[in-house]
């Protein structure tokens, strides 16, 4: 199946659901699609928006954010952060951003319990910390209270694998890329052909799962790996709840 170009409908359907999961190897387009498509959607959207990323997935400075720095010795406050839209990169040694981007994950529940966001808004936190692997093993404990906080994240990582056991399913839609390793296309074909709970009775009378997209999820996760092997850079799947998986180029 050729891609298609993504367009503002696919924006918006990414962005309609629940949390956004954005996986691949490195360079095969995450940071891209995010810094060029999403998030300035979700800028001219002008709900609540805080950014957290790392140096090496950054792209420069998105229109319309507050920049910011985070150090060792200069911390960012979470509750700072949450009082406009902004822009937070994580700065020093390896070590030293993992453990600030820990930090945060750890204190922004608080943070967001004490500063929620106006009604009729919803608040987008955005995690483009990939290559920070140990880190985001971290972030367990803010993603199950986000939805309980009024917040919705849109989290990049290398593979699904890199999270710790079911935090995928959390996500509601998923955008995958290509990568390298048939362990990583594999838990990522997995995600993408992850149960809803539905069911429906298939020619033998068994009830049979239906994945996010109304196909039985007999379909083989060996099918989806070698769709996504496919795949050259730029190019992803974008997987929204009730909807066809799509291939599309970014």
């Amino acid at each position: 199946m050729p891609s298609a170009p993504w367009t503002p409908r696919h924006t918006a359907a990414a962005l309609a659901g629940g949390h956004l999961l954005i996986a691949g190897a490195p360079g095969t387009g995450k940071s891209r699609l995010l810094n060029g498509t999403l998030l300035p959607a979700l800028v001219r959207a002008g709900d609540p928006l805080l950014v957290i990323q790392d140096p090496a997935t950054a792209h420069g400075p998105t229109i319309g954010l507050q920049a910011v720095t985070s150090s060792r010795e200069a911390p960012a406050s979470p509750g700072d952060l949450l009082a406009k839209p902004t822009l937070v990169t994580l700065t020093g040694t390896h070590p030293e951003r993992e453990a600030q981007a820990e930090r945060l994950f750890a204190e922004l529940p608080a943070a967001l319990a004490a500063n929620p966001a106006p009604a009729g808004t919803r608040r987008f936190l955005v995690i483009d910390v990939a290559p920070l692997t140990p880190a985001l093993r971290s972030f367990a404990p803010l993603l199950r209270q986000a939805r309980s906080l009024g917040c919705t994240l849109i989290v990049t990582c290398q593979s699904p694998s890199s999270l710790e056991p079911g935090l995928p399913a959390l996500f509601t839609s998923h955008v995958a890329f290509y990568h390298f390793y048939k362990r990583c296309l594999r838990v990522m074909a997995e995600n993408v052909l992850a149960a809803t709970g539905a069911e429906e009775t298939n020619p033998s009378g068994k009830p049979t799962p239906i994945n996010r997209f109304g196909q039985p999820l007999a379909t083989p996760a060996s099918r989806m790996v070698g769709k996504l092997g496919d795949l050259k850079v730029g190019e992803c799947f974008l997987v929204t709840p009730g909807a066809p998986y799509e291939p599309l180029r970014t």
